[in-house]
């Protein structure tokens, strides 16, 4: 875990969203230091802490991830190796466009994983 004074503010807010949008608030490791209410140095480094500690418990599970978690003999590309061959995020609901460049692919393989509900 890093430590709190490494971690910069953009960081931490988007850990702690996320963290938020994941736990419920009466299961959170934040209820006893009301996170709403962070106003000194030291309740921003519990919090930061807290928040930290969660996001190396819980890491961002990628779109790439999950493909691989359910087709682990993917072929990826030799020059990409973090582009799947003969998978197109189009086919999988990941874009609505057919054709896109391979810094494109890349960020859409390496955004977090999102469960489609129906």
């Amino acid at each position: 875990m890093k430590d709190w004074k490494e971690v910069t503010v953009k960081e931490f807010i988007k850990e702690k969203e996320r963290m938020c949008k994941k736990v419920c608030c009466n299961e959170c490791s934040l209820l006893d230091y009301e996170c709403n209410l962070i106003d000194s140095q030291l309740i921003v480094k519990m919090t930061v802490d807290v928040v930290m500690k969660w996001a190396e418990e819980n890491p961002i599970v990628t779109n790439l991830d999950k493909l691989l978690e359910i087709f682990p003999n993917t072929k990826m590309a030799k020059l990409h190796p973090n582009i799947p061959l003969e998978v197109q995020p189009y086919d999988l609901g990941l874009t609505n466009k057919k054709a896109v460049m391979i810094d494109e692919l890349e960020e859409i393989w390496g955004r977090e994983y999102k469960e489609v509900t129906k």
